[in-house]
């Protein structure tokens, strides 16, 4: 068993897509490459970063997405929302958003994208 585990050069992380696993092994090595992300690939770094218990990744990656949250970004949130409840300025911040421009969000193409 351990001989056909040396030779296997794979590994699984069902969890994170390929991207988001670059990214955190990026960081993980030193190279804080996290504000040239796009708003997406930080949400999915965030929430790998909060699985992993990656404390100053999470810091980082919260002060650098909760000020870009807007009503046409803010499905990206709402569809991680397990996460970003644990990241309580972040959901406030998307609860903001949802509370006060709820017209627009409604008529929003990513609306249907995001269910209860």
């Amino acid at each position: 068993l351990q001989k056909k585990m040396i030779h296997k050069r794979e590994i699984s992380v069902p969890d994170l897509d390929l991207e988001t696993f670059r990214n955190f092994l990026v960081y993980m090595y030193g190279h804080d490459d996290t504000t040239s992300l796009q708003f997406e690939a930080a949400v999915s770094l965030l929430c790998a970063a909060n699985k992993y218990d990656v404390r100053d990744l999470k810091h980082t990656l919260s002060d650098q997405i909760i000020p870009q949250v807007t009503a046409d970004n803010v499905f990206v949130v709402l569809r991680k929302r397990f996460v970003c409840k644990k990241v309580p300025k972040l959901w406030e911040t998307a609860n903001e958003i949802v509370q006060c421009q709820t017209e627009e969000l409604f008529s929003h193409a990513q609306f249907p994208t995001v269910s209860p």
